[in-house]
């Protein structure tokens, strides 16, 4: 893959994933409602799904910076997986999203 082509790739990605960060802000608010029982503070599921949910931001800034680095070091192919670490949180929440909605 070419720089040009990777570069504009990186870019489109990641002002996407800034588009989310404010859908991530309506479902990091709205997950601590899951708490709003307390047997639920005993259950180790909850606290993964929460502390899944609120990894998106340190995520996202590690993928960030270690596409860029990895792109100025002229690995293409390796900065473009990095920037697709993030979509590993996206399609996560999408599929609590689902099974939630669907399935209770």
């Amino acid at each position: 893959m070419n720089r040009n082509k990777t570069r504009w790739l990186l870019i489109g990605l990641q002002i996407f994933y800034l588009l989310f960060g404010a859908v991530w802000l309506f479902i990091a608010g709205m997950s601590l409602m899951m708490f709003d029982d307390s047997k639920v503070f005993q259950q180790t599921a909850t606290w993964l799904i929460i502390s899944y949910i609120l990894a998106y931001p340190l995520a996202l800034i590690v993928a960030l910076i270690a596409g860029w680095v990895l792109f100025s070091r002229g690995k293409y192919k390796a900065a473009l997986l990095w920037n697709l670490v993030p979509l590993l949180w996206i399609v996560g929440v999408l599929g609590l999203y689902a099974y939630a909605e669907f399935w209770y």
